[in-house]
């Protein structure tokens, strides 16, 4: 594998799936690992695939919904069985950032007993994460929008954080969309992009595709599948608007960038 490579540790949208993890991926810089989302299944995938917990430096929660954060504290509950001892960072929509300390503390995943610490950080759109290998730019979309009506009327704190994420790393530009409520959500941002990793559940994939095709994306993997998804129809599309590098995700795909 070259030092730079995204890997699929689940593919599904919201409705579990025999054949599929949820939403999970991993960014591999050289030895180091980064964690984006981190649902259904995703421990169980990671450990398939071979690889080190102890290597993951930071994990990246886009959004509350289950089929994206529900693995999250068995993901930490692993670094604690590995006897990690490098602090992990975990960056969450700020909305959520107190609810998990408090659900950290319900399942007995107690700060006092790790040997590191394990450090909740807020995602907010504009702050930039940065290490000495990646740069992560959080991008606030509209996936939650629709649920404002409701929220109001109960009085509720949610604040319907959903982020998409650009990121670069070892000089390679890689956009999350995550889920979208609309693809218009991540259309200023495809520029350059050596791969664009994009949903297919909530949106329309015709626009994104042309879109692929003006910006010289050179890369498409489409994620987040249904269980009724069929893939014809969108290559029918790609190949009449002259796109040719479209991939479907698969569990334990790993694309070398």
């Amino acid at each position: 594998m070259s030092e730079t490579a995204w890997i699929v540790l689940g593919s599904s949208a919201g409705m579990p799936q025999a054949g599929r993890v949820s939403s999970g991926y991993l960014l591999k810089s050289n030895n180091d690992l980064y964690l984006f989302d981190c649902g259904g299944g995703v421990s169980h995938s990671f450990r398939k695939s071979g690889f080190d917990p102890l290597a993951v430096k930071k994990i990246f929660i886009s959004h509350t919904h289950s089929d994206h954060c529900s693995d999250l504290a068995l993901f930490v509950q692993m670094n604690y069985l590995f006897h990690r001892a490098e602090p992990l960072e975990i960056y969450l929509p700020a909305e959520a950032v107190n609810i998990f300390k408090s659900y950290f503390n319900a399942v007995y995943l107690f700060p006092e007993k790790f040997p590191c610490d394990i450090i909740f950080k807020s995602v907010e759109e504009g702050q930039t994460v940065q290490d000495s290998r990646i740069s992560v730019r959080p991008i606030l979309n509209s996936h939650f929008n629709h649920n404002r009506e409701l929220i109001e009327q109960l009085d509720l704190p949610n604040r319907m954080q959903c982020f998409s994420y650009l990121i670069q790393c070892g000089g390679r530009r890689i956009l999350y969309s995550s889920d979208l409520g609309s693809e218009s959500d991540i259309m200023h941002y495809l520029d350059d992009l050596d791969l664009l990793v994009i949903e297919t559940t909530h949106i329309d994939l015709k626009p994104v595709l042309e879109a692929a095709v003006n910006k010289k994306i050179k890369r498409v993997l489409l994620t987040h599948i249904d269980e009724d998804f069929h893939i014809e129809p969108i290559r029918e599309i790609a190949a009449k608007i002259g796109f040719d590098n479209l991939v479907l995700a698969t569990d334990g795909l790993q694309i070398e960038l």
